[in-house]
Order: C-alpha cells, then sequence, then structure tokens
C-alpha cells in the first residue's frame, strides 16, 4: 500500500476534495452553460446575417404574355401597329406573343442581414434573466462546495475518532491482560477463586472482541474519507490532528452572517429575480418589433436584365392580439418569482433553526470536554485503588472490573466530546455561510 510521508491536513483535504469531486464538477459544467446562455443572450442586440439558397423544378416553364401584359386584345388589332415611338417602322401583332422568363429548373440565392433596433425589453429582459440565472447557478456551486467541505470534515474527524478509539480500546485489553495476570497469580497461590480468574478472562475475550469492530469503524471510516478524496479505498491514511475548538461568539452574531452569507439565499434570490425579468421579456412580446433589414438576392430568371439586386429598409412586427397567450406566460413567470421570495422566508427561518441547533451543540459538547476530563481523573484513580484492595485482599473481581468499565467508558466519553466539539464547531461555520 502506498505511504503518505506527512500528515494531511484537513484544509488540504478540502483542497483536494474540491478539486476531484464530480458533484462539484458538475456544478461547475452548469455554471459554464449559464455563461453560455448570457453570452448568447447578449448576441441579441447584435446584427445576424443568414445565407439562403433555393433550387426548385417547375412543371412548367415560367412564361409571359407581352399582349396581355401590355392590356391589349390582340383579336382587336390590325396586322401592324405604328411605330409610336418614333423608329420608323410598324410593330407586328405576331411580335406580342409569349415569351420564356427562365428555364423549368431554377434557383435563388439571397444573403440577408436583421438589426433589432426595438423590442418593447424583450431583449434586456431575456439578457438580465440570463445574468441572474448564471449568479444563481455561482451560488449553487459554492453551496454544494460548502456542503463537500462539511462531508470532508466529517469523514476526517470520523478517522480521527476512531483512530482515538482504536487506542482506548489497546488500552483497555492491556489493562485486563494486566489483570488476568495478578488474578491468576492469586488463584494460584490460592487466595481467590477460579470464579475470578473466569470471570476476568470473559472480561478480556469481549474486550478483545470489541477492539476488532473498533478496527473494522476504522477501516470503514478511511475508507469513507478516501472515496471524498477519489483515492483507492486500501490508500493508507494519516492525518493531522485538529486544533482544540474555540468557545463561539453570541449566537444572534452567526444568525446576522448565516442570513446575509449562505448561498442558499443568494441563489434563491437570484432565480427570484431571473423569473421576475423572464416575465418582462415575455411582455415585451406585446409591443412592436423593429429591426433594420438588409441584403442581397439573385434570382436564376434569364429574362431579367439583372439577376441580382441589393435591398435595405425598416421591418416592423406587431401582435396586437393572442387570445392572451404571452400575458399568461408573463403572468406565470411572474408567480413562479412570487413562489421563490416565499421559499426564500422558510429557507431562512430553517437557516436559522441550523445555525441555533449547531451552536448549542457547540456549547454542550465544550461542556462536556470540561465535565469528562474530570471523570478521567476519577475514573484513572478509581481503577488503581481498587485494583490495589483486590490484590491486598480487601475487594472484589467485580468491583475491579466494574472499575475498568467505568474508565473506559469515560476515555470514550472524553474521546466523544472532544471530536463532538470540532465537528460542531465545522457545522457551526458551515450553518452561518462562513465555511
Amino acid at each position: 500500500m502506498p505511504v503518505i510521508c506527512c500528515a494531511e491536513t484537513l484544509e488540504e483535504a478540502w483542497k483536494t476534495a474540491l478539486s476531484v469531486d464530480f458533484g462539484l464538477q458538475s456544478s461547475a459544467s452548469q455554471v459554464d452553460a449559464a455563461r453560455r446562455g448570457l453570452k448568447s443572450a447578449k448576441a441579441g442586440r447584435l446584427p445576424t446575417v443568414d445565407i439562403s439558397s433555393t433550387y426548385v423544378g417547375l412543371t412548367n416553364k415560367p412564361r409571359f404574355d407581352v399582349a396581355k401584359g401590355l392590356g391589349l386584345d390582340t383579336d382587336d388589332l390590325p396586322a401592324t401597329i405604328p411605330d409610336v415611338f418614333g423608329g420608323g417602322a410598324p410593330i407586328s401583332t405576331r411580335n406580342l406573343g409569349e415569351y420564356s422568363l427562365g428555364d423549368r429548373l431554377t434557383g435563388q440565392v439571397q444573403v440577408a442581414a436583421t438589426l433589432p433596433l426595438y423590442t418593447g425589453g424583450t431583449l434586456t429582459g431575456t439578457i438580465k434573466a440570463a445574468g441572474s440565472g448564471l449568479d444563481s447557478y455561482r451560488w449553487q456551486r459554492l453551496r454544494v462546495a460548502h456542503d463537500l467541505k462539511l462531508a470532508v470534515a466529517r469523514a476526517y474527524i470520523n478517522v480521527l475518532r476512531a483512530q482515538q478509539a482504536t487506542m482506548i480500546s489497546k488500552e483497555e485489553v492491556r489493562t485486563l491482560a494486566a489483570h488476568v495476570h495478578d488474578v491468576a497469580d492469586l488463584h494460584q497461590q490460592g487466595y481467590v477463586p477460579r470464579n475470578d480468574l473466569l470471570a476476568v478472562q470473559v472480561s478480556q475475550a469481549q474486550a478483545q472482541e470489541r477492539r476488532m469492530q473498533i478496527d473494522n469503524a476504522l477501516e470503514l471510516a478511511r475508507s469513507a474519507y478516501n472515496r471524498l478524496m477519489q483515492r483507492p479505498f486500501e490508500h493508507t491514511v494519516q492525518l493531522a490532528e485538529l486544533p482544540p475548538p474555540q468557545t463561539p461568539q453570541a449566537m444572534a452574531a452567526y444568525i446576522d452572517q448565516a442570513l446575509v452569507q449562505r448561498p442558499e439565499l443568494k441563489a434563491l434570490t437570484s432565480q427570484a429575480q431571473a423569473l421576475r425579468h423572464t416575465a418582462r421579456a415575455i411582455r415585451g412580446g406585446l409591443l412592436p418589433q423593429v429591426a433594420l433589414v438588409g441584403g442581397y438576392m439573385r434570382l436564376d430568371m434569364e429574362a431579367m436584365e439583372r439577376q441580382g439586386f441589393g435591398y435595405g429598409g425598416v421591418a416592423a412586427d406587431w401582435r396586437i392580439f393572442d387570445f392572451g397567450a404571452t400575458r399568461n406566460r408573463a403572468g406565470a413567470a411572474s408567480a413562479a418569482s412570487d413562489s421563490l421570495r416565499h421559499q426564500m422566508e422558510d429557507a431562512k427561518s430553517l437557516i436559522t433553526l441550523q445555525v441555533r441547533q449547531a451552536w448549542l451543540d457547540l456549547n454542550e459538547s465544550l461542556q462536556r470536554i470540561e465535565v469528562t476530563e474530570q471523570a478521567l481523573r476519577s475514573a484513572d484513580e478509581d481503577l488503581r485503588v481498587t485494583r490495589d484492595r483486590y490484590r491486598n485482599g480487601y475487594g472484589t473481581n467485580t468491583e475491579v472490573l466494574d472499575a475498568e468499565t467505568r474508565r473506559t467508558a469515560a476515555y470514550v466519553n472524553h474521546n466523544n466530546a472532544i471530536y463532538d466539539a470540532q465537528y460542531n464547531e465545522v457545522r457551526l461555520r458551515h450553518a452561518s455561510g462562513a465555511l
């Protein structure tokens, strides 16, 4: 198995997890998609150029009837018509026939440019909605990062907790082994009954069983930590101890900070703004849409003197009635925005509760540390005195085993109090948006 030369700190663990987590990478892709959507919305203000081409086959050749085009009835005309333009030669009515305008197969090519001049606020609303949407995804990415750091801290502290529990279990097995040795000597000398030896051997076996379970829990804790680091499950885990937790400030300070900094609230605010801008963009469709147009067109018709020509002008479009479809779409977006504002109020209440719970849990665990430290000293002294009394024939084996149980429980409680306080400190930072 690979070996790490130095203990990994929590800050280093956060840095590693943030660089490899798939959920965070997915959130980053959503931010990139929203950024591209904003660029696309802004591009709507710029001219668009389209090239179109058609090539069709007609059932008949397109022809032009000259007489009909001039409004003349050839049956009522003489054989020749005097030349009224001063050319000197009469025009034959036989020349007033049909002329081909082109072939049955004909094509058209067009290049057109369009520049929006007035959209009733549709473009502006769309751009602002895309910008607010981008902000929302950015805040959501920060929320994912905060949640990931909290998960890493929990796994990190669980490893430290399990490692210390292993040491406590080893100490329990060691002290019980020493007591088994003492009881065996006393039994061999005839000072204690065989029942004492059997009882302490049972306690020793139970302690060894607990140690196996604790060792297994340690391996599971390390595997869970390695998963967050995207490392092989069997990778060696060597972690640095965390500094002692500090007494927190007043609860109100953390609540005020959370209501300003929590990314969930900022994301909901941005989503509500995006929907409001979307509603405005939709309502803009009820106003005239004006654009500057221009381009070049070429028609494949051989009868035309010039087959290609340019054009330019102003185009306007105004949908004056659509049975309320546009207004209802805008109203739906506004209603969705109102819904998010209500959700935000509920989120504020939940965040306040989270801060309050983390603050109370941290203070409780800090008080437990003080109490369990006193219990440790008492438990050590209790076990020492009880074993001396037993060796001198003043106590019972049951008293020694009970004292050992109390001592182990005191160390377990102290260990849990320390790591509960460290985790609750991280929880409070997470709840207040400062992680």
